[in-house]
């Protein structure tokens, strides 16, 4: 009979627990412990690396994040909007997994947790979570560069062709200087929408500290005249490439610098040996349209939370239904 277990791992060793992660068909980026600093560090959160143990023995990972949100605490996998989580182990043990998630809601006090995961966990439903299928574009990279470049739509290939002819040239950031210049394209691009970025030069400099040692971090930055006008912060582990972040200064949209940097992205990661490129999201329309053009694949991920108090569930749609103004009045007063 198996004993199966949640324990955290306050010394977790970093071979170990990423070489499991490694070992997953699921496993990401976003499941590794470097991450984890750096989800810590970005939204002030307490990182709480599980192990799953079968007995003695170390068999998955869960990587687990506690925060506040208001007045509300939350466990989270992963915290933020981007990415993936939930427990890596072997499907035979998710049942008993699933049914030591409630004891973490009263261990913690959480209100509720929630996490994405790229395996389908629809058994959640029955353990009364919400269960939701969302979307990313994955491009195969285990292509060669004339397929690839065939699978990308025409209006895709004209653009990258415009960048180039207008001399737009992709470079890589050698140092974290970048993040100067990168955060006031954030604040362009983002005041289009009439909200702050999500992440302040600080929190740009500290993705940069954490993994750049791993060699996990490549910062694509596009130059027209001397000036870089725009840049696309991508994380990549194993055999995969994940687009993090990007922004550019509007004005120059028309010379289509965004299409040339994921196309960069996309040649770099093929002509290296990866084996895929996870855009992150596909359920903004407009966004998809532009991901797909890429001659990407959709790919489902679930999305499941469970409120554990009253508070969660009502505070759940208060938030949805006052987040748009909020983020107009942190627009009106963020530092330009």
């Amino acid at each position: 009979m198996r004993m199966v277990r949640l324990a955290l791992l306050g010394d977790a060793d970093e071979h170990i627990w990423d070489n499991l992660v490694a070992s997953f068909e699921t496993g990401t980026i976003f499941h590794t412990l470097a991450w984890m600093r750096v989800v810590e560090k970005l939204h002030r959160a307490e990182m709480m690396p599980f192990g799953i143990f079968d007995g003695s023995d170390l068999v998955g990972v869960f990587p687990l994040f506690r925060a506040r949100r208001g007045p509300l605490t939350v466990l989270a996998s992963p915290l933020g909007g981007v990415g993936y989580g939930g427990p890596l182990v072997d499907r035979s043990y998710y049942g008993a997994v699933i049914d030591q998630l409630d004891g973490l809601l009263t261990r913690y006090s959480a209100d509720y947790i929630e996490f994405r995961s790229l395996d389908s966990l629809t058994s959640l439903a029955n353990a009364g979570y919400t269960v939701r299928e969302f979307h990313t574009i994955v491009v195969s990279l285990e292509q060669t560069l004339e397929q690839l470049w065939a699978n990308a739509k025409g209006g895709c290939r004209t653009a990258v062709r415009r960048a180039k002819k207008n001399h737009v040239e992709i470079v890589e950031a050698q140092d974290k200087s970048f993040v100067h210049v990168y955060y006031d394209m954030a604040v362009d691009t983002y005041a289009k929408s009439n909200r702050p970025p999500p992440h302040s030069r600080e929190d740009y400099g500290a993705v940069w500290d954490i993994l750049r040692p791993y060699g996990r971090l490549k910062v694509l930055l596009a130059q027209h005249e001397g000036r870089v006008i725009a840049g696309a912060i991508f994380l990549h582990f194993r055999d995969k490439v994940y687009f993090w972040d990007g922004a550019a200064y509007r004005a120059y949209y028309r010379l289509s610098p965004n299409n040339l940097l994921h196309w960069t992205l996309i040649e770099w990661g093929a002509s290296n040996g990866l084996r895929e490129y996870d855009m992150l999201g596909a359920n903004i329309p407009s966004i998809a349209r532009f991901k797909q053009s890429f001659g990407g694949d959709l790919r489902a991920y679930t999305y499941a939370y469970k409120d554990a108090t009253v508070w969660a569930h009502v505070g759940r749609r208060l938030y949805l239904r006052l987040v748009p103004q909020i983020r107009r009045v942190q627009h009106k007063v963020w530092p330009a």
